[in-house]
């Protein structure tokens, strides 16, 4: 079934619909005319795989389910990264301990590290003990650089004693690249009152290469809303007191976490912000600004 875009009266959609038979790819050419239509396509057999526009030629959004059997093939089967891509996220956000179990196999010998950074992000949105399971996995496992800042982003949504124990021993590794350094301190800080308050203060002294880490430190800290993340970052963000790469990562940080604060707190990390619209770099000015 096609929806035509609210408003418009008439359209016309050329394009296939495809389904794996025998490990081949066949296409069915499909003109959609109506806002509801349905198609029907002669087979000797259920498909192996079903695919809408497989070929990538029309701009869409597709909600397709076909079943978890079908994308569990299409998984590792589909020779197109789109396909795999595609079944990953759908596996994903259904959330079967089946569906996830594939995925965490299909991680393994996925051949693109493009497709592992949606399945993990998909994986951080699930919300379910398999997806934690499977991330935690990741965390450890992973090697590709390009991957590893969204295995952290996507454990960091999810607070549990696993994460912090996961987190900290890749950190333990010492061979994190920058991005994923910084996405990995975050995830700590959203642990709240479990989080290491000691490591991510040190952090959040030390630049390193561009400030990515430093900045990563300091939402962090916001993150976690700990008394001592308020000091810490009120101190960071006055005029030297940290490198301009990574101070207006504290300015926004010092905000996110002053709106949170009781009257007295809030209204002084209010006053600091106000004092940095002044402040000489640009940068710095427009983040108190926002």
């Amino acid at each position: 079934q096609a929806d035509a875009h609210p408003g418009e009266r008439a359209f016309q959609l050329r394009t296939e619909l495809g389904w794996v038979a025998d490990g081949q790819l066949r296409l069915w050419p499909v003109t959609l005319e109506g806002a509801r239509q349905t198609v029907i396509i002669p087979m000797a057999a259920p498909p192996e795989q079903v695919r809408f526009d497989p070929r990538g030629r029309i701009l869409h959004k597709l909600d397709l389910d076909p079943g978890e059997t079908l994308l569990r093939r299409q998984l590792t089967a589909a020779g197109d990264v789109t396909g795999r891509i595609q079944a990953g996220l759908v596996l994903a956000a259904k959330g079967s301990r089946e569906g996830i179990a594939a995925i965490r196999t299909a991680c393994q010998a996925e051949p693109f590290w493009g497709v592992r950074v949606e399945w993990m992000e998909a994986l951080g949105k699930a919300g379910v003990d398999a997806a934690l399971e499977t991330l935690v996995e990741r965390c450890l496992l992973e090697q590709d650089p390009r991957v590893l800042a969204s295995v952290m982003r996507a454990i960091g949504r999810y607070r549990d004693p696993l994460v912090l124990e996961a987190v900290q021993a890749r950190l333990d590794l010492d061979d994190l690249p920058y991005q994923a350094h910084a996405a990995a301190l975050e995830a700590l800080g959203a642990g709240r009152d479990e989080a290491p308050v000691d490591l991510l203060l040190e952090a959040a002294g030390r630049e390193g290469f561009g400030g990515i880490v430093q900045a990563g430190a300091f939402r962090a800290l916001a993150a976690s809303r700990l008394p001592e993340a308020l000091t810490a970052l009120e101190e960071y963000v006055g005029y030297g007191a940290s490198s301009n790469r990574s101070r207006p990562a504290a300015v926004s940080a010092l905000a996110d976490l002053g709106h949170r604060q009781e009257r007295g707190a809030r209204e002084r990390v209010t006053d600091t912000l106000v004092d940095l619209l002044r402040d000489p770099n640009r940068r710095v000015a427009w983040t108190a600004a926002r």
